[in-house]
């Protein structure tokens, strides 16, 4: 009985624990601060020490090819380039797959939309790992 009593607090303790750390809505909206990979001094006076705010243009974001924006989508996780990015192939008609973590492209003639969250038909997938189409 002592057990049941002291495994059923320490059950409770660890739910209050997790509610307090839980995810809020404010969370979402923020993006990490870039941080180099590599630090060390900066060699050269002259050499930029933060990204160019270019690279923070939505207008350049238009002119990139596909496999760049999927490039920075994968390779810069939970930056504004990875926001933009993710922006720019919902732009080009290319849907985010959460359960498997893909990109998608609908064949417009073959979809079928059954209500807002189901969609049948064929779909043109992004592989990642092999970066390739497919």
């Amino acid at each position: 009985m002592n057990f049941f009593y002291y495994t059923v607090f320490k059950l409770q303790e660890m739910i209050e624990g997790s509610y307090k750390n839980s995810i809020k809505k404010s969370d979402r909206d923020q993006y990490r601060q870039y941080t180099p990979r590599m630090l060390w001094g900066n060699p050269c006076k002259f050499f930029p020490t933060t990204p160019l705010s270019v690279y923070q243009s939505p207008e350049l974001f238009e002119k990139l090819h596909l496999d760049t924006l999927f490039f920075i989508f994968y390779y810069q996780p939970g930056t504004y380039q990875q926001h933009l990015a993710a922006k720019e192939l919902k732009k080009k008609s290319w849907k985010y797959h959460k359960k498997y973590t893909t990109w998608l492209l609908p064949d417009f003639n073959t979809i079928k939309i059954l209500n807002e969250q189901v969609e049948h038909g064929t779909y043109v997938s992004f592989d990642y790992v092999s970066s390739r189409i497919n």
